[in-house]
């Protein structure tokens, strides 16, 4: 680990997305069980949780509020009918969140699914508690903004599919107040970039990213003396000196691995469809043009038998 010991840092969980499986718990125990999670200052979860906020995904996993965590809540956690599972509702708490993490250094967690209603926005209430917030924070505070969806601008295609409705009225508090670091969620894998001039980073699902199905961890560090945040990458191992854990991990390990080759095999099996489908058109357009040179060739020597000449000459 780089990190100085001394350092606050806050420990960044991509979406669990729980299903009730045993994989899936495994994984999201093995977040909490590592000594950074223990060590840090704050542990910060993003949605999806559950789905549609159903509590019996849940049972057995403990409380995140309980173990310290500031969960984000994603679009998986907003309920069909009704109020969310209430270990969803109580971690998430009344947005916006703030947390200090140390003198100087906090992150403010938003609500941009809205759990008790609406989804896939902030909203103007939320928006100007948010304002409110940044405008009155002591000169030098380190700030780190976190949501569940994407609010850069433009670009490629969004994994979600749902972009942060109101992602301009967002923008333009950030550009006039400035924040140290942008998290959110709703991608496939590991994503950065800038939103209104300050870096964003997005983990991916705790499950691994979909492209090359590493499992990783963000760890957020606020270096001493310095203006912005250092990010660092760090990669699911079983916890040291937890063998019993271990044990587990590793057959949740072997499963996930499986998933992984599948997955491949999928992919693979799409892009030889696609070689194939190719490969296809190719030669019906080889056939086109060998059936045209023909004809043109039929029609060349009837120019020449007419005009007294051989194929020949």
């Amino acid at each position: 680990m780089s990190s100085d010991a001394t350092e606050p840092y806050v420990w960044v969980i991509g979406p669990p997305r729980l299903d009730g499986g045993g994989q899936a718990s495994a994984l999201w125990r093995r977040a909490f069980a590592r000594r950074e999670a223990r060590e840090a200052a704050a542990v910060v979860v993003l949605g999806d949780l559950s789905q549609n906020g159903a509590a019996s995904q849940l049972a057995g996993l403990g409380d995140p509020a309980r173990r310290g965590a500031i969960v984000v809540p994603g679009p998986a956690d907003v309920p069909r009918n009704g109020r969310a599972a209430a270990l969803v509702d109580d971690a998430v708490g009344v947005p916006p969140r703030v947390v200090t993490v140390a003198p100087g250094c906090q992150v403010v967690a938003l609500d941009s699914v809205r759990v008790r209603g609406g989804r896939d926005a902030l909203g103007p209430g939320q928006l100007a508690t948010l304002e409110e917030l940044l405008a009155g924070r002591a000169e030098g505070t380190r700030t780190v903004v976190v949501l569940a969806h994407d609010p850069r601008s433009g670009g490629g295609k969004r994994p979600s599919g749902a972009a942060l409705s109101d992602r301009k009225a967002l923008v333009e508090i950030l550009k006039r107040y400035g924040v140290a670091l942008v998290v959110h969620g709703q991608t496939e894998g590991w994503v950065r970039g800038t939103v209104a001039g300050a870096p964003s980073v997005a983990p991916p699902p705790l499950a691994g990213c979909r492209l090359t199905g590493m499992r990783v961890a963000l760890q957020v560090r606020f270096p001493a003396g310095e203006a912005g945040c250092a990010i660092e990458r760090v990669h699911h191992s079983p916890p040291a000196g937890q063998p019993a854990l271990a044990e587990a991990f590793a057959a949740a390990d072997l499963a996930g691995g499986w998933a992984a080759l599948a997955e491949k095999i999928v992919a693979a099996d799409d892009t030889f469809e696609a070689v194939a489908q190719e490969m296809r058109a190719r030669e019906v357009r080889h056939a086109a043009l060998v059936e045209t040179s023909v004809q043109l060739d039929g029609q060349l020597a009837a120019l020449l038998r007419r005009a007294g000449m051989s194929d020949d000459e």
